[in-house]
């Protein structure tokens, strides 16, 4: 488990990172977030060892996908509707089913 949070970490950084370059940050940030993105599929990659696949791939994905809105919304000012946020509750408790399951 401890690999697929710090490869959704990673994943974030990355997303983060890019959003900083399409805002207008400097070319080399682009490189950054590529070598972000790949550290973090190299630790998915090794939780495929101990996890299934699909599973390791939709806690991954869903960590990212929460962690990354609501950083957006919360320090960038996007937007986030109800029907959004149910999803994201929906996607986490998902998440929790296929742990416990």
């Amino acid at each position: 488990m401890i690999y697929l949070l710090i490869a959704g970490g990673l994943l974030v950084t990355g997303d983060l990172t890019f959003r900083f370059w399409i805002d207008g940050g400097h070319r080399a940030l682009y490189f950054v977030g590529l070598g972000q993105y790949f550290a973090a599929m190299t630790l998915l990659v090794q939780a495929y060892r101990t996890h299934h696949i699909a599973v390791a791939s939709v806690i991954m994905t869903v960590i990212n996908a929460v962690v990354v809105t609501l950083i957006l919304w919360r320090f960038f000012g996007d937007s986030l509707s109800t029907k959004q946020m149910v999803g994201m509750v929906l996607a986490v408790a998902g998440v929790v089913l296929l742990e416990i399951g």
